[in-house]
């Protein structure tokens, strides 16, 4: 991603995804997964953080790794199923919301990321 001029917008939708993993290692894996696939543009890996939830019927506390993901309208359902499908939890958080502006020139690049070769 080189430099792009500032100030120009669009409203065409990205996505981004959220979700929760166990540990760095997990959530590289499906990062590298999702881009190879061209169903995201980019993941970012967070640092841990302390997670606490309900678990049956416990109330439980557990070291997570955040991964953010970003990707095209047209890439999103496919990224959301990819991550069911190959997440290692039962019941994995996993949250999308589209974006109301991006900036023209990175939403032209993550477009052209999640757009599979002819």
């Amino acid at each position: 991603m080189g430099n792009s001029q500032r100030g120009h917008y669009t409203a065409r939708m990205l996505y981004i995804i959220y979700t929760t993993l166990p540990d760095a290692s997990s959530a590289r894996a499906l990062a590298h997964a999702l881009v190879e696939h061209k169903l995201v543009a980019c993941a970012n890996i967070m640092p841990p953080h302390q997670s606490v939830y309900r678990w049956e019927s416990a109330v439980c506390e557990a070291q997570e790794v955040a991964l953010w993901c970003k990707t095209s309208a047209d890439a999103v359902e496919g990224a959301m199923a990819y991550l069911r499908t190959h997440h290692p939890y039962d019941t994995p958080c996993l949250l999308a919301w589209h974006t109301s502006h991006s900036d023209s020139a990175y939403t032209a690049w993550a477009q052209q990321s999640t757009t599979p070769a002819p």
